[in-house]
């Protein structure tokens, strides 16, 4: 338990630091023994211990400190500013003790937490509470803010970005999404609303592929979601733009047949979805959704998925079934000819992976299995009707994440596996090998 006994010179302290101020406080006048680090650091320790919060004044930053006593003075400081409520001054000094790291990482984190609640920074004590949770997740500490979480309300506005890139290699069976580089820009604005919170999406993305052109792809999308005690909706619209190339392209058995045939310029996209979400007292978390989703004017899709995960004191296991149909307007150029002309799928998913989380890491190792089915039209020649094709993968993905700062993570992922073809007028399977790898950064605030 952290004692602090209050006396006289807390009232002044109280009076003489702003907590308006948003950077490192201003230097006060105030009794400081020689610029000597082990001097000051031993007197702070006293003084901490005896309740007198004169040290509050002192600079340490200017005594030539190593790390580890500069970690242990920041600490003190933002103790002592915390309980004298200059909630500014403890967030400038928690925040410097938290970026040098020590044995006290894990009461920091609660202590930065009970600062944002005071400033109503909703957010960030979200994201606290998820690093508390990664990094100790046997925390008493983390038990307390799960409990005092049922009496924060929301602020009234929060608002967030984020910035990634994401660097792509992959097998030459899959051209589409070898040699990619993305870059995603995105944020988001909510505000509470009839008993619920409603929340502002956008984001912008620009595709390369660095060994052939700089410019591939750009994305945009716009979105509204509604959630209330579990429950949601959301609508989302979204252009895009795609240059000409195989590369660039979903290619289907015909050649011609992709998501983005039609034109260039894609402003037709959107999608529609209703959810579910509940978690139990265990940790057990069961979510849901329909959503219906236009990728292109000829292209529809009808989607319902289901997921579950539980929290154990060491890793996160999550899994999901997903099941999509696919209404695809057949391309007028091929239905002249002998070639196959897509004009329908359906896709069935599943995956299961654990999550373990160890400090700052986060490894994941998983299996997906993916079946679909390609419907065909053959309009002329001796194989005029309907023809199928299925598909059926098994992948093993290993995903690696480390987080920086608290603002800045590095992430990679591997996955290796194999697809199985069956077309139905051959019955013949043919197997190959498909693998990617992805490595990037992604900073939020």
């Amino acid at each position: 338990m952290i004692r602090f006994r209050y006396i006289p010179l807390v009232l002044f302290l109280a009076t003489a630091f702003s907590p308006s101020e948003a950077g490192r406080p201003a230097k006060r006048m105030g009794t400081q023994p020689r610029m000597d680090c082990k001097i000051m650091s031993d007197s702070l320790a006293h003084l901490y211990e005896a309740g007198d919060p004169s040290y509050l004044t002192w600079d340490f930053s200017a005594a030539k400190c190593d790390s580890s006593r500069l970690y242990q003075a920041y600490y003190y400081q933002g103790i002592g500013f915390l309980f004298i409520s200059a909630w500014k001054e403890a967030l400038y000094f928690l925040t410097a003790a938290r970026d040098i790291g020590g044995p006290r990482d894990e009461e920091i984190l609660y202590h930065l937490w009970t600062v944002y609640q005071k400033l109503d920074r909703y957010q960030e004590m979200e994201r606290l509470t998820l690093e508390l949770h990664q990094r100790y997740p046997s925390s008493l500490f983390l038990l307390e803010i799960l409990d005092q979480w049922k009496s924060v309300p929301a602020s009234a506005h929060t608002w967030s970005w984020g910035y990634s890139s994401k660097a792509a290699w992959a097998g030459t069976r899959t051209p589409y999404l070898n040699h990619i580089l993305t870059n995603r820009l995105s944020g988001e604005i909510g505000q509470k609303w009839a008993g619920g919170m409603v929340r502002e999406t956008g984001s912008m993305s620009m595709k390369s592929k660095w060994d052939q052109r700089f410019f591939q792809g750009f994305q945009a999308n716009l979105g509204t979601e509604y959630q209330r005690k579990g429950a949601s909706l959301e609508a989302d619209w979204g252009a895009g733009f795609e240059s000409r190339g195989d590369a660039s392209s979903i290619i289907f058995t015909n050649g011609a047949q992709s998501l983005l045939a039609d034109s260039n310029w894609n402003f037709k996209q959107g999608r529609l979805a209703a959810g579910y979400s509940y978690t139990t007292n265990t940790g057990w978390n069961l979510a849901g959704n329909a959503s219906f989703y236009q990728a292109s004017p000829d292209w529809r899709v009808l989607g319902l998925n289901h997921s579950q995960s539980i929290l154990f004191t060491d890793f996160i296991l999550i899994g999901y079934l997903d099941l999509q149909k696919h209404w695809i307007t057949p391309d007028p150029e091929v239905g002249q000819t002998q070639e196959p002309n897509l004009d329908g799928m359906l896709t069935f998913s599943f995956s299961l992976t654990p999550y373990f989380s160890r400090g700052r890491h986060s490894l994941g190792v998983g299996g997906t299995y993916y079946a679909s089915r390609m419907h065909y039209v053959i309009a002329t020649g001796a194989d005029r009707g309907p023809d199928s094709e299925w598909q059926h993968s098994l992948t093993e993905t290993t995903s690696y994440s480390y987080d920086l700062r608290s603002w800045c993570r590095l992430a990679a992922s591997f996955s290796f596996g194999y697809d199985f073809n069956n077309r139905l007028q051959t019955l013949a399977y043919t197997s190959k090998t498909v693998y990617g790898l992805d490595a990037g950064f992604s900073l939020s605030y």
